[in-house]
């Protein structure tokens, strides 16, 4: 969504950044083109306030388009990616100058609020698949469990069950 959205709207650059689980810091987890240094720091700001940030403001149409999207005239703009009110990532733009700055900085708060829903219908995915997973495994390990006679097949059976869905090894105690 935002790659192509962002080639429409004249991006040079389209980052997407996504909280990493383990230490909530934003990993680069999409890209086109070099993100610029200071990236990372917009996309925070934007979480942070909860709205687009930009850095630098817009200029006038005339402004320098020297430095492949890092020029003088390029504005960097970051909206984060609010999903059911978390916020999930943020989406980074690089704007070549225009005349029409308040309409394209509305569409990308539109394609920030696109790429939140897709997001947001991801992980709804993977959640509800997850989920099918667990009750599936529990299914299989009941069915095992009313089948068998013997204590040892049981847990053997179970055990065998368990090492590819819920870890690389098992060891069951009797």
């Amino acid at each position: 969504v935002a790659e192509h959205a962002g080639l429409h709207i004249g991006a040079t650059q389209v980052m997407l950044w996504l909280f990493e689980q383990i230490d909530g810091q934003l990993a680069l987890v999409g890209q086109r083109g070099l993100p610029p240094p200071e990236a990372r720091k917009l996309a925070m700001a934007a979480v942070r306030r909860g709205h687009r940030s930009l850095a630098p403001p817009p200029k006038s149409a005339g402004a320098d388009r020297s430095g492949e999207g890092r020029g003088p005239g390029v504005v960097q703009v970051a909206v984060p990616l609010i999903s059911r009110g978390l916020t999930v990532g943020a989406l980074g733009l690089a704007l070549e100058p225009g005349n029409d700055w308040g309409e394209r900085l509305a569409l990308v708060d539109v394609i920030g609020g696109l790429c939140s829903t897709a997001l947001d219908r991801a992980l709804l995915y993977e959640a509800e698949h997850e989920a099918r997973q667990t009750l599936e495994f529990l299914a299989a390990a009941t069915q095992l469990m009313i089948s068998a006679v013997d204590p040892d097949e049981v847990v053997d059976h179970l055990v065998h069950l368990a090492v590819p869905r819920l870890g690389d090894w098992c060891t069951a105690y009797l």
